[in-house]
């Protein structure tokens, strides 16, 4: 693995992103690539570096992101731009997770700047989402996709399935300025298919 999993703070290593410019491709800093990815058992994000993709080194000092899942991470502008899962209130951790954005200049400067999307605006949204993907074109401004669990009825399954209540399916959104987002009102963009053996549950 490029990541081998150890025990420690960073345990349970997930959801890997590489930073990329404001054409969205994967680019070097410093002649290193950057891959960011989640401590998934305390909601953390860390930074690995590699000359060549394929050998990766952990960057030491722990988490550069005390509370985060799911990254996605662009150089816009001189900017760094991180949109990142924030999960609930410390009552309730897992439920009404919303996806955040935090701006830089570079890794230890960056700082929370807003709320891009709560969960729960369009009828077919339950609880939580997460798993943002953001792109980025100069003449258009910044496009989301996002993941959501899903209302079972809203998006066509019937009430229970497999997998119980629980399904998950695909938005889009869009953005001027990236802090602030509407959400495609055609949402779901991409939903499970009834009876399929692949995606009947989760499309996400």
């Amino acid at each position: 693995a490029l990541l081998p999993l150890i025990h420690g703070a960073d345990d349970h290593h997930g959801n890997p992103t590489l930073l990329r410019d404001d054409s969205n491709r994967v680019v070097r800093e410093g002649g290193l690539f950057h891959m960011i990815y989640c401590g998934n058992k305390n909601y953390s994000l860390f930074r690995a570096v590699s000359s060549d993709g394929v050998a990766w080194t952990k960057v030491d000092g722990g988490p550069f992101w005390a509370s985060g899942y799911a990254p996605s991470v662009l150089r816009v502008d001189g900017m760094l731009h991180l949109f990142y899962v924030e999960a609930g209130s410390p009552d309730a951790p897992h439920s009404n997770w919303s996806i955040a954005v935090a701006r830089g200049r570079d890794w230890g400067s960056l700082e929370r700047v807003g709320t891009a999307l709560v969960t729960n605006t369009q009828a077919w949204e339950n609880q939580r989402v997460f798993y943002p993907y953001v792109l980025y074109e100069k003449a258009a401004g910044w496009t989301m996709g996002y993941s959501a669990y899903a209302n079972r009825s809203v998006i066509g399954l019937p009430p229970k399935g497999t997998s119980g209540t629980l399904a998950g399916a695909t938005g889009l959104a869009h953005s001027a300025d990236g802090v602030s987002w509407v959400k495609c009102p055609t949402n779901p963009v991409l939903a499970p298919t009834p009876g399929s053996e692949y995606d009947s549950i989760y499309t996400t």
